[in-house]
């Protein structure tokens, strides 16, 4: 099904993946060990963009800024999110399981699962990038409302920065 697929990770996401007894953790390596994945650990680097200050550091992954790994930890120890800015529409974030819901994530509110401390951080960071992006669409993996605005912002033309 996913045969040949490439997957970006982060190296500290790697780590935790492989340390000894993941299952310990919560995590399933007959998910994720799968016939014909291609890993590719990335490791966050400085990014010189200010428009997504406070993060310092991610990996563009086709070095223009229209796809970039941000770090998002706390979930898991190398949790990331992906920054998608299109031209002619609103930038999206999908930040898997940062949290459950856009709302709560606005709101500061931490999910129950995870380094509450990172979490913290990441939900902060988040939140800034949502104030220096306008129109930013935060697409959170859990969020029932998250296809809906994704959809929105597919025919949304961008809002013009401030």
């Amino acid at each position: 099904m996913l045969g040949g697929a490439r997957i970006m990770v982060s190296r500290p996401e790697w780590d935790s993946l492989h340390a000894p007894l993941p299952e310990a953790r919560g995590l399933m390596r007959s998910h994720i060990d799968l016939p014909g994945l291609r890993w590719d650990r990335v490791t966050p680097e400085g990014l010189a963009d200010a428009s997504i200050a406070p993060f310092g550091a991610g990996h563009d992954l086709f070095g223009d800024g229209s796809l970039v790994l941000l770090p998002t930890p706390g979930h898991t120890p190398g949790s990331v999110s992906l920054l998608v800015r299109r031209p002619g529409h609103p930038p999206l974030l999908m930040v898997g399981d940062l949290t459950y819901d856009d709302r709560l994530l606005a709101e500061g509110k931490l999910p129950g699962v995870g380094d509450k401390r990172q979490l913290h951080t990441a939900v902060q960071q988040v939140n800034e990038l949502r104030r220096r992006l306008p129109g930013l669409v935060v697409l959170p993996a859990h969020d029932p409302g998250a296809a809906a605005r994704l959809a929105q912002a597919m025919r949304l033309p961008a809002t013009p920065a401030v």
